[in-house]
């Protein structure tokens, strides 16, 4: 009799967990599904000083923000929970949110994401970005 398969949860990232940024190796090993976007508008600020990509769980302001969509599985979602320092007073809170894939119209799905606990100046007075493409958290390409 073989080991059940171990369940996968679907999660969209936005920052550098992507691919090419520093932190994408903690989803090592997880498959990619492509690029989505949030189905609704939600605000996306890089917060100072340390220019992190953070996003704000105020659905309708903002941008439909893109992003990656992996399939996880539970080890990988809570390493990544300890990244986020999910439950921790400055940390981020994963929810599930609704998306739609950039290419075949209509195909929607719900993943979970990180959202940005409190609140900030750049939330309230932007700018709200659609994608995070900033430079400072890109991984060096070796020569």
């Amino acid at each position: 009799m073989s080991a059940p398969a171990s369940r996968t949860e679907l999660l969209f990232v936005y920052g550098t967990l992507k691919q090419g940024f520093l932190n994408h190796d903690h989803l090592a090993g997880c498959e990619c599904l492509g690029v989505h976007e949030t189905a609704v508008p939600y605000p996306l600020v890089i917060l100072a000083p340390w220019e992190m990509p953070s996003l704000y769980d105020r659905p309708g302001r903002g941008h439909r923000v893109r992003g990656e969509l992996y399939r996880v599985d539970r080890p990988a979602l809570r390493r990544i929970d300890v990244l986020e320092m999910v439950g921790q007073a400055d940390g981020y809170e994963r929810a599930r949110i609704q998306l739609r894939s950039i290419g075949p119209p209509g195909t929607r799905r719900k993943a979970w994401t990180y959202f940005k606990l409190g609140s900030s100046p750049e939330l309230e007075g932007g700018p709200w970005l659609p994608e995070y493409l900033a430079s400072r958290y890109r991984k060096k390409v070796s020569e």
